[in-house]
Order: structure tokens, then sequence, then C-alpha cells
């Protein structure tokens, strides 16, 4: 069942690579001294990739995943292992460069802490999530991984006790937090067993709940989602009671969190709790606290927390439609079929409504969630950025779509095609290398897409194709 929705995701289309934006250098360490020092062995590697190391992917939406971003780290995810490497040495040292023998160096230094600065710690940590996002290497870290995953949660431990980088308060502190939050991210991806989840979650959710590093609470928070929807052993019942914790958040605008009015914080349990949400079967029980929280959320002044929210919503009203089943009414004929029949399954998806989503107040229900949701589409306030309107407008229209025709995913375009007649339908897909994408017709696929790409960066292609959990993460929606 697998390989057929794989097959279905995937169409071949030729795009333009984009490459990464920015470089990112790291200062020279005793590992990848040890890798230099080995640089005149044979250009072999242990580990025989399935697909091009450094596969980059075409990326047709122009979203951008903030959760995992910071000030320390910015640049995380758009440096080649090379950059990082070689730090400007010429191509042919680059070649003769074993990234398997570097990874062994870096997890010896995650795991012996004994002797190592933070800033030595974060090296070590940003090389290895480079280096596991542009390689599918299970095999790799799993004899030491029972020493890698308790290693960083230290570092997040460490990183988590530091208040305000700004200031100057041990900022390679927080750098090292969050190096230790990405790492802990890609290793979860590659090696699912490798983070039990009460064990895991549980000293992460504590920094979520008590830090004062504001900087590491979107990216906690993206994580905890991420484990929870990644982990084996995370069962439905883990699965609603973070739930619970991260629609708490959005109510206090962030204060259960210990991030009062943090919009970042905010954003990101938004979308943390819709992530989650495509992980269950059905929403009837959560869809009206749930619109309660994301539509008051919709009048925030950040932006950010209100396309989360926005997003959030589309969610709930396309969950409220599912396939038809056997023991449903027979769907109309072709001649019995009206306009709306056709709008609500666009390319030939037969749906059914199970429930109106509805909130308890008005603003979170019909035609007044519909006008807030308009207005949005079109805002116009000039406390609002060029850019920042450009984006509202273009995310609220598609939800306002989806709110009126739950059938409709994002990006659904309902502009005739003169041949067929029928509408242009559904048109985000994103890149995974070698020509071929993912097409998304769903928010469900949409949340999935988004957060394996904040954790994986360029290399999200690799685990993709590699069959691997992300695969079914995609997948399997």
């Amino acid at each position: 069942m697998h390989d057929d929705l794989r097959r279905r995701a995937l169409e071949s289309k030729k795009t333009t690579s984009r490459k990464a934006a920015s470089r990112l250098s790291l200062p020279s360490s005793p590992s990848s001294s040890r890798a230099a020092s080995r640089a005149g062995s044979a250009n072999t590697s242990r580990l025989p990739s399935r697909t091009a190391s450094r596969a980059a992917s075409d990326i047709d939406d122009t979203s951008e995943v903030g959760d995992w971003s910071d000030d320390v780290a910015s640049d995380w995810g758009t440096a080649s292992i090379d950059d990082i490497l070689s730090g400007g040495e010429d191509g042919a040292s680059a070649a003769r460069y074993i990234w398997t023998d570097e990874l062994d160096s870096r997890i010896e230094g995650i795991c012996e802490r004994k002797g190592r600065s933070a800033q030595g710690r974060e090296q070590d940590m940003r090389v290895y999530t480079q280096l596991l996002r542009q390689h599918y290497a299970p095999q790799l870290i799993a004899p030491r991984v029972e020493r890698i995953v308790p290693a960083l949660l230290r570092s997040v431990k460490s990183g988590g006790a530091v208040a305000d980088p700004s200031a100057g308060e041990n900022a390679e502190g927080i750098a090292e937090g969050m190096a230790a939050l990405q790492a802990l991210a890609v290793t979860a991806l590659t090696l699912p067993s490798s983070t039990p989840y009460d064990a895991t979650t549980t000293p992460l959710l504590d920094a979520l709940q008590s830090s004062p590093a504001l900087v590491l609470k979107p990216p906690l928070t993206a994580l905890l989602a991420l484990l929870a929807i990644a982990t084996p052993d995370a069962g439905e019942d883990d699965v609603e009671v973070l739930m619970s914790t991260l629609l708490d958040i959005v109510s206090s605008d962030g204060a259960d969190a210990s991030a009062p009015d943090h919009a970042p914080t905010v954003a990101a349990a938004i979308n943390a709790w819709a992530l989650l949400a495509t992980t269950l079967d059905t929403l009837e029980d959560v869809t009206s606290d749930a619109l309660d929280a994301f539509a008051e959320q919709l009048d925030a002044a950040s932006p950010t927390v209100q396309l989360a929210a926005g997003e959030a919503v589309a969610l709930l009203f396309e969950r409220s439609r599912t396939e038809r089943e056997a023991d449903d009414s027979p769907p109309p004929s072709p001649k019995d079929e009206t306009d709306a029949d056709a709008d609500a399954n666009p390319a030939g998806r037969n749906l059914v409504s199970r429930y109106v989503p509805a909130g308890t107040s008005a603003a979170a229900s019909g035609a007044e969630l519909a006008g807030r949701l308009r207005g949005l589409a079109n805002v116009s306030a000039k406390r609002v950025g060029k850019k920042e309107r450009k984006t509202l407008h273009a995310l609220f229209g598609d939800v306002l779509q989806t709110v009126e025709y739950p059938g409709r995913g994002p990006q659904y375009s309902a502009a005739l095609d003169e041949d067929s007649g029928r509408h242009y339908g559904h048109r985000m897909a994103v890149g995974v290398g070698g020509g071929r994408k993912v097409r998304i017709e769903t928010w469900a696929r949409y949340m999935r897409v988004k957060a394996v790409r904040g954790a994986l960066g360029d290399g999200w292609g690799v685990h993709y194709l590699a069959d691997g959990v992300v695969g079914r993460l995609v997948d399997d929606v």
C-alpha cells in the first residue's frame, strides 16, 4: 500500500533547483582535524547512498518553516556539508573527504563531553545533523545511539538554563541547546526507535514549560510533536495529552510555556497541534475547543501567528469530510450532481461530510468566521508589510476556499481549464530531487511535509526517497 501511495505522490516534472542562499562556516576542531588527517584515504564510503547525497529539494511553494529558526543559528538548514567541513578549501581537498569517518568523529565528540567546551559540542552536533540530513544512515548511528540521545538531552538542559543570549548571557549555551534540538530531530527521523517517547519527551516538556530561554521554545515545541508522530511507542493517548498541552499554550498566549505573549512560541504550538491532529482518525471531539482557540489567534498582532491559526482552521474543516464508505448513501449520479457537489469533491475525490465544524462562540463559527477569514484574505492595514500582506492574502484565500468547500486543499485553483471545462485544481508540489515532486492536495499532507522539511532542511528529499520513516509520514496521511 505504501508503494502505491508513493507512486501517486511522485510526479516527474523538471524544475530548477534552488541553491542554498547562505553559507555556514565553522571553526576548526579536533574532530575535523582527525578527518583531515585521513584525507589521503581512498574516496569510498561504507554506506552506499540510495540517492545523490546532495540532492536538493526543488520547492515550488514559498512558505517558510519558522519553528526551527533562531537568531543564533539561523542558517543551519541551508549550508552544504562541504561548506561546513572545508572552510573554504579547494575542491580537490573536499573530494578526498570521507563523510562516514567524519560522522564517527562527531559522534565521539558528542558522547565524550568531558573536556569539551559548549562551542565544541555545538560544532559536533551541527556537523552530525548536517551529515544525517544529507545521508540516510540509520545503521551508522544505531550502535551508539543509547549514548548519543542522553548526551543531546544534557545539552538541551544546559542550553535551556540560559535566559537571554542577546544580553550576552552565555550565548554559547543557547547555541548548544539549539544544535542539540536539531540533532535530536534528525536522529528521530533517521532511527525512530532511538528516542523512546516517555524518556525523551519528559525532559523536553520540562524545558518547554520552565526554561527561561525563549529562543529554544519554538524548536522544543516542534520537536515534541515530531517525536509523537515518528516514535513507534507513542500511542494515541500520548498524542491527545500533548495536543491538550499545546492548546493550553495557545489559549494562554504562551503563558503556559513560560513565554507570555511570545508570538513564535504560540505559532509553534499551533503548528505542532495541527501536525498531531493529522494522526487522529477524527477531529470531531476536539474541533470545538480548537476552533475557539485558533479563531481568537486570527486577531493576533503577529502575522506568523495568524498564518499558523489559518492553516489549523483549514485542517479542521478539511477533516470534517472523509472518503465515502460502503455503508454511506450512494453518491449522486452525474446528471443529479450539483455544482456544490462537484466543488466539494474535486479531482474525483468521493468525500462525505461527517459534521459541521463550529466553535462555542459565533466568532469561531459559520458566517462570522468566514467573514473574518475573508477580511484577512484582503487585509490592507498599514501595520502589515507588503510582503506579509501578500502572504496573508494568498494563505487566507486558500483557507477560505477550504472552509467553504472542504474538499479543496492548499493552492487549489478554481480557474477553468478550457479543454476539460474543469478546475485546474491543486497546484502545490514539493521537489524531492531528480526532477521528481510530491504533490500536496490536502492540508494534512502539507502539515506533514512542512514539519519534515523544517527538521531535515535540504536533505528531506534524501530521506523521503530512502523509504524510511519520512516516506511513511508524508505518504500515509
